[in-house]
């Protein structure tokens, strides 16, 4: 099993409205979050994030004019809300699959100095600095209302 390029397309549709960007931070949608990798190697991404793409196309205003791709910022979040609402486990590994993406980004990881300690043989990762969060932790969940 495997996410083909149209549900691909609908996936990415909705990365900006996940992550969006901020002053110092690119949206998930501005980045590559090499995806098509991850699920690759990670099997227990492709059925949580097909029933959720699933869902999505089948949601009735992703069915009207212009389909998925058309949807407005707004009819995302609600998309969004019912599914977590609706499909909350799947819904949870669908969020988890796009985090992965965007903070295994060399250009994220940069960003927020999340680097690797090269010295070390374990290559521990140094310490994370919650401090860069600081501003989109403040940021409602939207998808959290549902």
């Amino acid at each position: 099993m495997t996410i083909n390029n149209i549900e691909m397309n609908i996936l990415e549709s909705f990365l900006e409205v996940i992550i969006p960007s901020n002053d110092d931070m690119p949206s998930a949608k501005d980045i590559d979050l090499n995806l098509d990798n991850i699920l690759k190697e990670n099997q227990k991404y492709i059925k949580p994030t097909k029933e959720i793409i699933s869902f999505i196309e089948k949601e009735p205003a992703s069915r009207v004019m212009g389909g998925v791709l058309s949807l407005t910022e707004i009819q995302k979040i609600d998309i969004l809300k019912m599914a977590e609402h609706l499909f909350s486990d799947q819904f949870g590994i669908f969020i988890e699959l796009i985090y992965l993406g965007y903070y295994s980004n060399l250009e994220v990881q940069k960003k927020i100095n999340w680097t690797f300690d090269q010295d070390s043989k374990d290559f521990n990762i140094i310490p994370f600095d919650d401090s860069i969060l600081e501003k989109i932790s403040k940021r409602d969940p939207f998808w959290r209302k549902a």
